[in-house]
């Protein structure tokens, strides 16, 4: 004989639920000689991170209402997502009853400035971000934030000349690279030079990049000729002829040669009003019209904004230019704070998601592309810098690993949820 019994089947408060997406809290487990009936059901979810939807399921399957799924809307992080239902669900003999909560998706800690210099007064230097994993990779933080973690390490005295500088990544091993005198050095994370690749062939090259596979190398001269060498010897690789002759990195106002997503970007010189961006596998070549009135440029990067879009940021005599590369338009904003005259290599890293850092010798500013700001100029020695670079020198350059091409943690999930969930328990039957 079936016996009917008033109950409640859950009631718990600040639970801790899983580090990972999905939390389950089972309410009803039936036996194949019992049966439930759902009445009320009162839940709440909150993660200071992450937003978080609340389900209701039987058997692993979510219930629906009128055809559609019975859920609370995803809220956003920090905020309460709770779930109030009442009325009669039964939950048959041997099935199982369920509250799941969803977590969104993944989220990262951003990656850190990690970077070096190669001045060719003052030697090398190793910059790095010492803070904790604690910045989000979707988060735009300011300057003063960012700055407050960098350490800077001398590595050598010796005069380490560089046109262009770049990070990478092999496998592993951190690599910072600088082209000088048509020569990509490569060194390794404590400054140590440990490749001489081969001498670009076709005039002077001042820029060069690598997507990891090559280092690419492009004359100043006009020509339709992409020069590549293997990063694994540094030994010479078939050349890519372009669609059209385009001229290269110059060594004197700024200019900058760039890799990024199957694509490199030249800008020759300050002065320049196009942007080359040439497909590094086909070699076609497309023009991407930029403003003039630039005499000179302090150095450029590329940085991806907390919002996914990538940018390269150039800091010239006219402020900050800002070209977007998913839509090719540049923005103009600022002003020349830095009294930029005649400069050789590139003074440009990444200082955070969105944020580089542009020294002129003693003096820097900040260009924000999250927000489309720039700081006022400080000294070097205020964002944990070295005091003494020199920009004018033939030539100095710095560089970090790309923070969108580092390998970070996920950020952990911290829920913390109540049930309530009462009805009736049928035995017997």
């Amino acid at each position: 004989m079936a016996t009917e019994t008033l109950s409640v089947f859950k009631n718990i408060a600040n639970q801790i639920g899983s580090t990972t997406a999905i939390t389950t809290a089972n309410v009803v487990t039936n036996t194949a000689t019992e049966q439930a009936v759902i009445i009320d059901i009162e839940v709440s979810a909150t993660d200071a991170v992450y937003g978080n939807t609340i389900t209701v399921t039987q058997d692993g399957i979510p219930l629906k209402k009128d055809g559609v799924v019975i859920s609370s809307n995803t809220s956003t992080a920090g905020q309460i997502t709770s779930l109030n239902l009442s009325g009669k669900q039964l939950v048959d003999k041997s099935s199982v009853f369920d509250i799941v909560l969803t977590s969104s998706a993944d989220m990262y800690y951003a990656g850190k400035t990690d970077g070096m210099i190669f001045d060719v007064t003052n030697g090398i230097f190793k910059v790095v971000d010492g803070n904790i994993d604690s910045r989000l990779s979707t988060t735009a933080y300011s300057e003063t934030v960012l700055k407050a973690g960098i350490l800077s390490t001398n590595l050598s005295l010796v005069a380490t000349p560089a046109s262009s500088a770049f990070g990478w990544m092999s496998g592993i091993n951190k690599r910072f690279s600088r082209c000088m005198a048509s020569t990509v050095y490569t060194h390794n994370d404590t400054g140590t030079l440990i490749q001489t690749a081969a001498v670009f062939s076709y005039l002077t090259v001042h820029g060069a990049c690598t997507d990891g596979t090559y280092f690419y190398g492009k004359a100043d001269a006009s020509n339709a000729i992409l020069e590549r060498r293997l990063v694994s010897t540094g030994l010479a690789a078939t050349s890519i002829t372009l669609s059209i002759a385009i001229p290269g990195q110059t060594g004197n106002q700024g200019g900058y040669t760039f890799y990024y997503n199957g694509f490199i970007y030249i800008k020759s010189i300050a002065t320049a009003t196009a942007v080359y961006k040439i497909n590094a596998t086909t070699g076609l070549v497309s023009t991407i019209a930029v403003a003039t009135g630039s005499s000179y440029s302090a150095g450029a990067c590329i940085t991806v904004a907390a919002d996914g879009v990538p940018y390269i940021v150039e800091y010239a005599t006219v402020g900050a230019r800002v070209l977007n590369l998913n839509t090719e338009q540049e923005t103009v904003f600022g002003s020349d704070v830095l009294v930029l005259s005649t400069e050789y290599g590139n003074y440009a890293i990444e200082y955070g998601v969105g944020v580089c850092a542009f020294v002129y010798n003693a003096t820097m500013t900040f260009i924000d592309v999250n927000n489309m700001t720039q700081s006022a100029s400080a000294t070097t020695a205020s964002a944990n810098l070295p005091a003494a670079l020199n920009s004018n020198g033939i030539a100095s350059s710095m560089c970090g690993i790309p923070l969108h091409e580092q390998t970070t943690t996920v950020v952990p999930r911290a829920i913390t949820y109540d049930v309530f969930a009462s009805g009736v328990k049928i035995t017997g039957v």
